[in-house]
Protein backbone atom coordinates (compact mmCIF):
# COMPACT_ATOMS: atom_id res chain seq x y z
CA UNK A 1 0.00 0.00 0.00
CA UNK A 2 1.43 3.37 -0.97
CA UNK A 3 1.89 5.69 1.99
CA UNK A 4 0.51 9.20 1.88
CA UNK A 5 3.37 11.22 3.35
CA UNK A 6 2.26 14.62 4.60
CA UNK A 7 5.60 15.90 5.91
CA UNK A 8 8.88 14.03 5.50
CA UNK A 9 12.45 15.12 5.99
CA UNK A 10 15.66 13.72 7.47
CA UNK A 11 16.57 13.89 11.15
CA UNK A 12 20.04 14.67 12.37
CA UNK A 13 20.58 11.67 14.64
CA UNK A 14 20.33 7.94 14.00
CA UNK A 15 17.43 6.11 15.58
CA UNK A 16 18.99 2.67 15.26
CA UNK A 17 21.41 2.39 18.10
CA UNK A 18 24.55 4.14 16.92
CA UNK A 19 26.97 5.34 19.58
CA UNK A 20 26.14 8.74 21.05
CA UNK A 21 28.83 10.64 22.95
CA UNK A 22 28.47 10.90 26.72
CA UNK A 23 26.56 14.01 27.73
CA UNK A 24 24.82 14.35 24.37
CA UNK A 25 21.14 14.00 23.61
CA UNK A 26 19.95 11.46 21.06
CA UNK A 27 16.85 9.70 19.91
CA UNK A 28 16.57 6.75 22.24
CA UNK A 29 14.80 4.12 20.23
CA UNK A 30 13.59 4.21 23.82
CA UNK A 31 13.70 1.26 26.13
CA UNK A 32 13.42 0.97 29.88
CA UNK A 33 16.35 0.79 32.29
CA UNK A 34 15.54 -0.43 35.80
CA UNK A 35 11.99 -1.40 34.92
CA UNK A 36 9.97 -4.61 35.13
CA UNK A 37 7.90 -6.77 32.78
CA UNK A 38 4.46 -5.26 32.19
CA UNK A 39 1.60 -7.58 33.12
CA UNK A 40 -0.46 -9.11 30.33
CA UNK A 41 -2.88 -6.48 29.01
CA UNK A 42 -1.53 -3.75 31.32
CA UNK A 43 -0.99 -1.32 28.43
CA UNK A 44 -3.48 -2.33 25.69
CA UNK A 45 -2.79 0.98 23.91
CA UNK A 46 0.94 0.32 23.47
CA UNK A 47 2.02 -0.83 20.00
CA UNK A 48 5.16 -1.53 17.98
CA UNK A 49 6.25 -0.04 14.65
CA UNK A 50 7.99 -2.81 12.73
CA UNK A 51 10.04 -3.46 9.61
CA UNK A 52 9.42 -7.04 8.46
CA UNK A 53 8.78 -8.22 12.02
CA UNK A 54 11.59 -6.23 13.64
CA UNK A 55 10.61 -3.63 16.24
CA UNK A 56 12.27 -0.24 15.91
CA UNK A 57 9.87 2.31 17.45
CA UNK A 58 7.01 2.35 19.91
CA UNK A 59 3.57 3.81 19.24
CA UNK A 60 0.26 4.38 21.01
CA UNK A 61 -3.35 3.67 19.96
CA UNK A 62 -5.57 6.74 20.42
CA UNK A 63 -8.62 5.77 18.30
CA UNK A 64 -9.92 3.01 16.05
CA UNK A 65 -7.99 4.46 13.09
CA UNK A 66 -5.17 6.54 14.57
CA UNK A 67 -1.79 5.72 16.11
CA UNK A 68 0.42 8.33 17.83
CA UNK A 69 4.23 8.17 17.73
CA UNK A 70 7.35 10.34 17.63
CA UNK A 71 7.84 12.42 14.46
CA UNK A 72 11.37 11.13 13.92
CA UNK A 73 10.11 7.52 13.81
CA UNK A 74 8.26 8.43 10.60
CA UNK A 75 11.52 9.17 8.80
CA UNK A 76 12.31 5.46 8.58
CA UNK A 77 10.76 2.65 6.61
CA UNK A 78 8.20 0.49 8.41
CA UNK A 79 5.56 -1.80 6.99
CA UNK A 80 3.41 -2.83 9.97
CA UNK A 81 2.01 -1.81 13.35
CA UNK A 82 1.75 -4.63 15.91
CA UNK A 83 -0.99 -4.31 18.55
CA UNK A 84 -2.43 -6.50 21.28
CA UNK A 85 0.66 -8.25 22.65
CA UNK A 86 3.42 -7.74 25.21
CA UNK A 87 5.64 -10.09 23.17
CA UNK A 88 7.26 -7.98 20.46
CA UNK A 89 8.17 -11.11 18.49
CA UNK A 90 4.86 -12.98 18.41
CA UNK A 91 1.13 -12.77 18.94
CA UNK A 92 -1.08 -9.74 18.44
CA UNK A 93 -2.49 -8.30 15.22
CA UNK A 94 -0.62 -6.35 12.57
CA UNK A 95 -1.92 -3.35 10.62
CA UNK A 96 -0.51 -1.69 7.52
CA UNK A 97 0.15 2.05 7.66
CA UNK A 98 -2.17 3.90 5.26
CA UNK A 99 -1.17 7.51 5.94
CA UNK A 100 1.49 9.22 8.01
CA UNK A 101 1.46 12.80 9.28
CA UNK A 102 4.51 14.47 10.78
CA UNK A 103 4.13 17.67 12.78
CA UNK A 104 4.78 20.62 10.47
CA UNK A 105 6.97 22.29 13.11
CA UNK A 106 9.08 19.22 13.81
CA UNK A 107 12.66 20.36 14.55
CA UNK A 108 11.42 23.98 14.76
CA UNK A 109 12.39 26.33 16.25
CA UNK A 110 15.08 23.97 17.56
CA UNK A 111 16.17 20.35 17.30
CA UNK A 112 13.81 17.82 18.92
CA UNK A 113 10.91 20.35 19.11
CA UNK A 114 7.35 19.22 18.19
CA UNK A 115 8.56 15.62 17.90
CA UNK A 116 5.19 13.97 17.34
CA UNK A 117 3.36 12.31 14.45
CA UNK A 118 0.32 10.24 13.49
CA UNK A 119 -0.29 7.02 11.57
CA UNK A 120 -3.68 6.09 10.10
CA UNK A 121 -4.58 2.40 9.79
CA UNK A 122 -7.65 0.34 8.89
CA UNK A 123 -10.32 0.12 11.59
CA UNK A 124 -8.97 -1.47 14.77
CA UNK A 125 -11.32 -3.87 16.51
CA UNK A 126 -10.96 -3.37 20.26
CA UNK A 127 -10.80 -6.13 22.88
CA UNK A 128 -9.32 -6.54 26.37
CA UNK A 129 -5.77 -6.40 24.97
CA UNK A 130 -6.34 -3.74 22.32
CA UNK A 131 -7.73 -0.43 23.56
CA UNK A 132 -7.20 3.28 22.83
CA UNK A 133 -5.94 5.62 25.53
CA UNK A 134 -7.38 9.04 26.24
CA UNK A 135 -5.20 11.99 25.27
CA UNK A 136 -5.36 14.99 27.56
CA UNK A 137 -5.14 18.78 27.35
CA UNK A 138 -4.39 18.94 31.08
CA UNK A 139 -0.93 20.36 31.86
CA UNK A 140 1.28 18.02 33.90
CA UNK A 141 3.11 19.83 36.69
CA UNK A 142 6.46 18.84 38.21
CA UNK A 143 6.40 16.03 40.75
CA UNK A 144 3.75 13.93 39.01
CA UNK A 145 4.24 10.16 39.25
CA UNK A 146 3.97 8.83 35.70
CA UNK A 147 4.52 5.46 34.06
CA UNK A 148 6.55 4.74 30.92
CA UNK A 149 6.34 1.66 28.69
CA UNK A 150 8.63 0.26 26.00
CA UNK A 151 10.46 -2.66 24.46
CA UNK A 152 14.18 -2.27 24.48
CA UNK A 153 17.60 -2.07 25.95
CA UNK A 154 17.81 -2.78 29.65
CA UNK A 155 21.09 -0.87 29.92
CA UNK A 156 22.95 1.45 27.54
CA UNK A 157 24.30 -0.61 24.61
CA UNK A 158 22.83 -3.71 26.27
CA UNK A 159 20.24 -6.32 25.25
CA UNK A 160 16.63 -5.59 24.27
CA UNK A 161 13.86 -7.55 26.01
CA UNK A 162 11.27 -9.58 24.18
CA UNK A 163 8.49 -8.50 26.54
CA UNK A 164 7.07 -5.06 27.21
CA UNK A 165 8.78 -3.23 30.07
CA UNK A 166 7.39 -0.55 32.38
CA UNK A 167 8.78 1.86 34.95
CA UNK A 168 7.47 4.60 37.23
CA UNK A 169 9.10 7.99 36.74
CA UNK A 170 8.66 11.51 38.13
CA UNK A 171 8.13 14.67 36.08
CA UNK A 172 10.48 17.61 36.62
CA UNK A 173 10.09 21.31 35.85
CA UNK A 174 11.18 22.98 32.62
CA UNK A 175 13.71 24.97 34.64
CA UNK A 176 15.30 21.80 36.03
CA UNK A 177 15.34 20.16 32.62
CA UNK A 178 16.82 23.22 30.93
CA UNK A 179 19.56 23.41 33.57
CA UNK A 180 20.40 19.72 33.19
CA UNK A 181 20.57 19.93 29.39
CA UNK A 182 22.16 23.37 29.06
CA UNK A 183 24.45 23.42 26.04
CA UNK A 184 23.06 20.08 24.81
CA UNK A 185 19.48 20.78 23.74
CA UNK A 186 17.09 23.74 24.10
CA UNK A 187 14.16 22.36 26.08
CA UNK A 188 10.96 23.59 24.42
CA UNK A 189 7.38 24.04 25.65
CA UNK A 190 6.49 20.97 23.57
CA UNK A 191 8.64 18.85 25.91
CA UNK A 192 7.88 17.06 29.17
CA UNK A 193 10.90 15.85 31.15
CA UNK A 194 11.27 13.11 33.75
CA UNK A 195 13.90 12.00 36.23
CA UNK A 196 13.82 9.71 39.26
CA UNK A 197 17.32 8.54 40.08
CA UNK A 198 20.45 7.19 38.45
CA UNK A 199 19.85 3.68 37.11
CA UNK A 200 16.21 4.30 36.19
CA UNK A 201 14.83 5.76 32.98
CA UNK A 202 14.36 5.16 29.28
CA UNK A 203 16.98 4.13 26.76
CA UNK A 204 17.70 3.21 23.12
CA UNK A 205 14.94 1.33 21.33
CA UNK A 206 11.55 2.83 22.13
CA UNK A 207 10.94 6.33 20.76
CA UNK A 208 7.22 6.86 20.30
CA UNK A 209 6.18 4.87 23.38
CA UNK A 210 3.68 5.94 26.01
CA UNK A 211 4.11 8.04 29.14
CA UNK A 212 0.93 7.74 31.20
CA UNK A 213 -0.59 9.54 34.18
CA UNK A 214 -3.52 7.59 35.59
CA UNK A 215 -5.59 6.59 32.56
CA UNK A 216 -4.39 9.43 30.30
CA UNK A 217 -1.55 9.73 27.81
CA UNK A 218 0.64 12.69 28.78
CA UNK A 219 3.83 12.05 26.80
CA UNK A 220 5.43 10.34 23.80
CA UNK A 221 9.05 9.23 24.19
CA UNK A 222 11.39 11.57 22.26
CA UNK A 223 15.01 11.68 23.44
CA UNK A 224 17.41 10.67 26.21
CA UNK A 225 20.58 12.05 27.74
CA UNK A 226 23.26 9.47 27.02
CA UNK A 227 24.34 7.13 28.57
CA UNK A 228 20.83 5.95 29.41
CA UNK A 229 19.78 6.29 33.07
CA UNK A 230 23.12 7.90 33.94
CA UNK A 231 21.51 10.60 36.05
CA UNK A 232 20.13 12.92 33.35
CA UNK A 233 16.69 13.98 32.22
CA UNK A 234 14.60 12.01 29.70
CA UNK A 235 12.47 13.93 27.18
CA UNK A 236 8.92 13.28 25.98
CA UNK A 237 6.58 15.15 23.66
CA UNK A 238 4.10 16.95 25.92
CA UNK A 239 0.64 15.80 24.80
CA UNK A 240 -1.20 18.74 26.38
CA UNK A 241 0.87 21.23 24.35
CA UNK A 242 0.25 19.23 21.16
CA UNK A 243 -3.37 18.33 21.92
CA UNK A 244 -5.01 20.78 19.51
CA UNK A 245 -2.71 19.69 16.66
CA UNK A 246 -3.59 16.03 17.26
CA UNK A 247 -7.32 16.74 17.33
CA UNK A 248 -7.16 18.86 14.18
CA UNK A 249 -5.52 16.05 12.22
CA UNK A 250 -7.65 13.12 13.35
CA UNK A 251 -10.92 15.07 12.98
CA UNK A 252 -10.30 16.69 9.60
Amino acid sequence: MKLKVIILFCILNSISGGSIPSGSVGYPDFFVVGGTNATDGQAPYQCSMQEYGRHFCGCVIISDHWILTAAHCLNYYFNSILVGTNDVKSGGISFKPLEIIQHEMYHKPGRFDHDIGLIRVDKIEFNEKVQPIKITSNYVEKGAEVQAFGWGRLIADGPSPQYLQTIRLTTISHAECKKDLAGIVDVHDSHLCTFTKKGEGVCHGDSGSALVLGDELVGIANWVKYPCASGGSDGFARVSYLYDWIQSKINQ
